[in-house]
């Protein structure tokens, strides 16, 4: 039996598959106009309701026309087509080009039957109103976009699980759609603990995590500051689990006589700690459990460790929580070390060493901030921590190690 004293630390990847195991993903869908869609996650298949673009399109303002019309044209042997109309964009009126006539066209306007190739408008001379003249031979289909050539009538464009981009709605919108099934936003309770936050009435932590949880797509909920007391963190953490998807705790999971977060929750009936400690500094602290069948994340109360053990842990239970593509948000990356660095290692334990990204290249160029695990600039100014496996002293310049980004990059 776990205990507040009693840390058995595991490995980083062995906490990560145990905690994910009990964290169950939101099943609850809502429909949201497309202008509220952003950030959140679909909960179905976006396919292509026609082909895109429906008909073949021009790509450029000027004339359709017959490719076998322009063959013969040259500066030598200019050419006279007739103008017989003009097409509008997204118009879908019939109309037919026959041999030596041409149809004014913008571009985005849809080719009448029998147009193969678009003569853009610079490159013509116009006789009259009705009449134009050309010097250059055409290409078949040139400057034209194909029926369906961005996408076919019943493709899959977005996946279950894509978080809506702004970019994504010029497509949806344009496919008529106004509306978008999502999963609703996982709830996560944010409990600060410590008598010294309130006596300051603040919780500064709680305003970074409940705004990271909202990067990836959480609802977060201020339970406020508990006392250095396991009935008042007891009650708290009880209050909370009916309210909530995931509970989040920040700080008294340590060794201390006032870090009693763990002996709080075992108070609780029905509950289970699953993870005390992972491998990992700074962190190590961070720990995991379990209150009738409600997920707890305890959070070391120091800003770097409490940052690490977010994105160990909390992160990929957001996810999870969240219904998002597992591949869809790319945090992990390779990354090249600008100068050598000692590394003070805690054996068996991995050292995350705050970095920011100074060149991009095909492996991103970082360097490596140093500083007491208080100091908040190194994470204001880092993109991410690099990961130093267990029993390494030093990194070397040029060495290539992985790095967890703070901002995920979207791959899908």
């Amino acid at each position: 039996m776990y205990t507040n004293k009693n840390f058995k630390y595991t490995p980083t990847e062995i906490a990560l598959e145990k905690a994910l195991k009990h964290i169950k993903p939101v099943e609850d869908v809502e429909e949201v106009s497309i202008d509220k869609a952003v950030n959140r996650v679909l909960a179905e298949d976006i396919v292509a309701n026609n082909d895109i673009p429906p008909y073949d399109t021009s790509h450029f303002d000027g004339y359709a026309a017959r490719y076998e019309d322009t063959i013969e044209a040259s500066y030598e042997t200019p050419i006279t087509l007739i103008i017989k109309g003009e097409i509008k964009p997204n118009t879908t009126v019939e109309y037919e080009v026959k041999a030596g006539e041409v149809y004014k066209i913008s571009t985005g306007g849809y080719l009448p039957r029998g147009a193969n190739t678009i003569i853009p408008k610079e490159t013509t001379k116009i006789i009259d109103e009705n009449k134009i003249q050309i010097t250059r031979k055409s290409k078949p289909l040139e400057h034209v976009i194909k029926a369906g050539e961005d996408y076919k009538r019943g493709e899959t464009i977005f996946k279950r699980g894509r978080i809506i981009e702004p970019k994504d709605l010029d497509l949806i919108a344009y496919m008529k759609i106004k509306s978008l099934k999502v999963y609703r936003k996982a709830v996560i309770s944010i409990i600060a603990v410590g008598d010294e936050l309130i006596a300051e009435g603040n919780s500064p932590h709680t305003h970074m995590i409940s705004n990271l949880i909202r990067e990836f797509n959480g609802e977060p909920m201020d339970m406020g500051i508990a006392r250095d007391n396991i009935e008042d963190i007891a009650s708290k953490i009880l209050n909370a689990s009916m309210k909530s998807d995931l509970i989040v705790t920040i700080g008294g999971c340590s060794v201390g006589s006032t870090d009693l977060v763990a002996d709080a929750i075992l108070s609780i009936p029905n509950s289970q700690i699953i993870i005390r400690g992972i491998r990992r500094v700074p962190g190590r602290q961070t720990s995991f459990a379990i209150i009738n069948g409600k997920p707890i994340l305890m959070l070391p109360g120091l800003i770097q460790s409490m940052t690490i053990g977010f994105y160990t842990l909390g992160v990929p239970a957001l996810m999870k929580l969240s219904n998002m593509n597992t591949h869809c948000k790319k945090m992990v990356i390779k990354v090249k070390i600008s100068r050598r660095v000692k590394v003070e290692n805690m054996l068996p334990f991995e050292r995350a060493l705050f970095g920011r990204i100074i060149e991009l290249e095909d492996i991103p160029k970082v360097e490596v901030l140093s500083g007491s695990s208080m100091l908040r600039r190194m994470i204001i100014e880092s993109h991410g921590f690099i990961i130093v496996p267990p029993f390494k002293r030093e990194v070397l310049e040029g060495e290539v190690l992985e790095m967890n980004l703070f901002k995920p990059v979207n791959l899908q």
